[in-house]
């Protein structure tokens, strides 16, 4: 099928024969010299297959020599496999007007006529895939963040399947973006997620999934969830696991070789509430990490620091009681002090919900002494200070150089 002829003084063409393989170009007037013509033409080809590239000849011509550059669509490969009286040659050789370009193969012709058959076949993407995956770890629950970039190159691609760990919830990266529409397929026992593009992807492809799921600490194990991208030639990746320091994790990781958190973090600035525990890189699509997990018990520390303030006929002491909570949060706290002076004293702090006393056991030879709870309205990490006061009041007035003992 003729598409275009074009060029100057061109008065109208047709074909000169019914078998349509003649064409018949009528210019307005005669030409010397250089004169330039432009054809277009469009057949079918089958891929994979055989080709047979089309000469054409000018009638009448006393001497004919050319140039032929043959290019291929993407993801379409061409090898010549038969060549008569033309040679295969550099494309920077070629007249500037064809010269270069991806895909594609020239050639030289001294003259006519010149035999030229191709092979077509089907160019299978080459996918790179560079994984930052990052994993929060949680008393209750793990948090996912995935980014997948993509390169692609030789033919484009239309479609990408993950396949995903059965306990995750996606919660965002199924839809926006590239991506026209989602679906999820079951191969066998393997869940997989399958993302239609909007258009075909060549070149850089940049995903972004997040996904939660459940922890159960008694449960003891946890197996990172990574997400696998099929139909992928080179992968490479790293994982950062940001964890709650009241959860104690022993690693077993295949796959992966470790990475320092300082180097991690120069590589993806993730920010994150949580510190960061562990790190990871790793080439090829075989990383797989899993922790031994339990909670871990509190540690708590306390510095007691006393205020004394001396008046006529009284000490005022105050104690601040300075904790520090560690690993796990911690609701109640308790101290003891000299039953003589349970009940003059006041506490106060924040988020205090209940306090209260209690007599401890009677120890022959020592002073009795009792014991305050004190309850918060939630578990708290970290600096924890309460305040106890009271007033110690002297019978008689202090005389000058006087000791007496303070409670």
């Amino acid at each position: 099928q003729v598409l275009a002829v074009e060029g100057p003084q061109i008065r109208n063409w047709s074909f000169a024969d019914e078998q349509r393989r003649s064409l018949r170009v009528v210019l307005r007037e005669e030409v010397s010299g250089r004169y330039d013509l432009k054809l277009g033409f469009e057949g079918p080809v089958e891929v994979p297959g055989a080709l047979d590239v089309p000469v054409f000849g000018i009638e009448g011509a006393a001497r004919e020599q050319g140039n032929l550059r043959v290019h291929s669509a993407e993801g379409v490969g061409l090898r010549p496999v038969r060549t008569e009286n033309v040679f295969q040659v550099d494309l920077n050789s070629l007249p500037k007007a064809i010269r270069g370009g991806q895909r594609a193969v020239g050639f030289r012709f001294p003259s006519l006529p010149y035999s030229l058959g191709m092979k077509t076949e089907r160019i299978k993407p080459l996918v790179t895939l560079t994984t930052r995956a990052r994993l929060e770890v949680e008393r209750r629950t793990i948090k996912l963040d995935t980014q997948l970039q993509f390169q692609i190159e030789r033919a484009g691609i239309f479609s990408l399947r993950i396949e995903i760990p059965r306990d995750l919830v996606l919660t965002d990266g199924r839809e926006g973006g590239p991506i026209d529409n989602s679906r999820e397929v079951m191969m066998g026992d393997r869940r997989i997620l399958v993302l239609d593009l909007k258009r075909r992807a060549l070149g850089k492809l940049d995903l972004r999934i997040r996904g939660m799921a459940p922890l159960d600490l008694a449960a003891g194990k946890l197996q990172v969830p990574l997400l696998k991208v099929l139909d992928v030639d080179r992968e490479e990746g790293t994982l950062g696991v940001f964890m709650d320091p009241g959860i104690k994790a022993v690693a077993t990781a295949t796959g992966v070789v470790p990475l320092e958190p300082k180097k991690y973090r120069a590589e993806d600035r993730f920010a994150s509430s949580l510190p960061l525990q562990f790190a990871w890189r790793w080439r090829g699509a075989d990383a797989k990490v899993d922790f031994e997990v339990e909670a871990r018990k509190p540690k708590v520390t306390c510095e007691t620091r006393y205020h004394l303030q001396a008046e006529e006929g009284r000490v005022r002491i105050r104690a601040d009681l300075a904790y520090n909570v560690q690993y796990t949060g911690v609701e109640e706290f308790k101290f003891r002090v000299p039953k003589s002076i349970v009940d003059k004293i006041k506490i106060d702090g924040r988020n205090i919900r209940e306090k209260s006393h209690t007599d401890d056991p009677v120890e022959e030879g020592k002073d009795p002494t009792a014991t305050w709870t004190v309850t918060l309205q939630s578990p708290s990490l970290g600096e924890v200070v309460l305040q106890a006061e009271y007033d110690d009041v002297f019978p008689e007035p202090l005389k000058t150089n006087e000791m007496r003992p303070v409670a």
